[in-house]
């Protein structure tokens, strides 16, 4: 694709532009028969398709190449035409004009644990639930057998583990750990799901915090991340659940040693996120 190469050409600052005025309208080849002349044809015309067709492939960051009439096909092909975000699990089935996805799958996020003590020396702090993991995967459409069965991990609730997300067996990540009361002071963290099968990346998702207690310090347990952020944090008289896919649910503390059973915040659930490009 190149400009224009022939006699009586001119510059860019002197090409012919769209009249000011007028109306627009539809070109004709007339009819002799009832008078309708054929519509004339004005350089302007011309410029403006070749400026919107060029201004396309130089925007790819392509130097124009006469040589190749299939810039502008290149240009486009690749672009991002659609994104589709399975909050709860379905099917896939690839979009008509679309040769590859961008998929992302999150795992559940798990629940923190509940806490329960009269003494600093009781377990007086849960620990947080771990974040769901992560994995991320190119994949051509000609290699997807439709329709794709897609998975989303479901959140975990107190001490319960989150669920793995995936689509169809081409990428997976599992849900993190959920942290597990104990009554000796210390309430472990649940561990961070992992991504399965990514060809871009997998990603583990954080650990929650231990939930510790002392004979002077109270430490609440944090929920652990995923890919997007969202753990949940440690709160008084119950935890905090995950703010984000995958998010860990914080462990609860009381800081009244009042010997009551408080509860630990739940995970957030995991998703599957699908970029269609063409």
């Amino acid at each position: 694709m190149d400009l224009l190469i022939a006699p009586n050409t001119v510059a860019y600052a002197a090409r012919d532009v769209a009249p000011a005025n007028g109306t627009p309208g539809w070109a004709t080849g007339g009819n002799p028969g009832t008078g309708v002349p054929a519509t004339i044809d004005e350089a302007y015309q011309y410029n403006a398709l070749i400026e919107e067709v060029t201004n396309v492939i130089k925007a790819s960051g392509v130097a124009l190449d006469r040589t190749n009439n299939a810039q502008l096909l290149g240009a486009v092909s690749g672009r991002l035409i659609n994104i589709r975000t399975f909050q709860t699990s379905g099917t896939y089935t690839p979009a008509a004009g679309v040769t590859k996805v961008k998929v992302t799958v999150v795992g559940g996020g798990a629940g923190g644990s509940e806490c329960q003590g009269n003494s600093l020396a009781a377990s007086i702090s849960g620990g947080g639930g771990g974040g769901g993991g992560a994995a991320i995967s190119l994949i051509p459409v000609s290699s997807i057998v439709a329709p794709v069965a897609v998975t989303v991990g479901v959140q975990g609730t107190q001490q319960v583990s989150g669920g793995t997300s995936s689509f169809g067996n081409y990428v997976s990540a599992t849900g993190g750990t959920g942290s597990k009361f104990t009554g000796g002071g210390v309430s472990p963290g649940g561990g961070g799901g992992v991504g399965l099968n990514g060809n871009v990346a997998n990603i583990n998702g954080s650990d929650g915090s231990d939930g510790q207690s002392g004979a002077s310090f109270i430490f609440a347990g944090d929920g652990g991340s995923s890919f997007l952020g969202g753990g949940g944090r440690a709160g008084n008289l119950g935890g905090t659940s995950g703010g984000n896919y995958g998010g860990g649910g914080g462990g609860a503390y009381d800081a009244t040693l009042s010997n009551n059973q408080y509860p630990g915040g739940a995970g957030a659930p995991g998703v599957v996120i699908v970029e269609e490009y063409a």
